[in-house]
């Protein structure tokens, strides 16, 4: 697929977009039926007095607004992820902007895992610059192998399909 001066674009795994919206459906749910049967109860027992049940009530309430607002935050910004590629640079986009690097400044494609929350252990692909640093990492499994030997191939850069190491 071409996109606006893009020579190539790696689109996910057909059928990841669908399993993470099923996901994030379900957590969805939960946060919402949280504020559905919580929030009536803690109003009408704020009225007569508050005491720890209602602080508690208040605080699962607020987490169930954040993750509400998180997961459709999150699934937007996952149901946008492409992997861009033109003469110039290569970039994929973010919720606020874009992550990119210069092919000249690009070395290999490293496969991963995470080692910090949240996504620990997460499989991941790696953009490494020549001096070591990672420009960005997009999620292995969402986006099919073949596409990636092909965007390697596409930048002239080794790629690592190795993620036990």
């Amino acid at each position: 697929m071409r996109l606006w001066g893009t020579d190539m674009t790696v689109k996910l795994r057909p059928g990841a977009i669908w399993t993470t919206l099923g996901i994030y459906l379900f957590i969805l749910a939960g946060s919402l039926i949280t504020l559905v049967v919580l929030g009536p109860i803690t109003v009408s027992r704020f009225k007569t007095g508050a005491d720890l049940f209602d602080l508690v009530s208040v605080l699962l309430l607020l987490l169930a607004i954040f993750m509400v607002v998180t997961m459709i935050n999150s699934f937007a910004a996952f149901a946008r992820i492409r992997i861009h590629a033109d003469a110039e640079r290569v970039w994929i986009p973010r919720p606020f902007g874009r992550r990119e690097v210069y092919r000249r400044d690009l070395m290999k494609i490293r496969a991963g895992r995470l080692t910090s929350l949240p996504g620990r252990g997460m499989r991941v692909f790696r953009f490494m610059t020549r001096d070591g640093r990672e420009a960005f990492h997009v999620q292995a499994v969402v986006f099919p192998r073949a596409d990636m030997e092909s965007l390697a191939s596409y930048l002239d850069v080794p790629i690592d399909f190795n993620f036990s190491g």
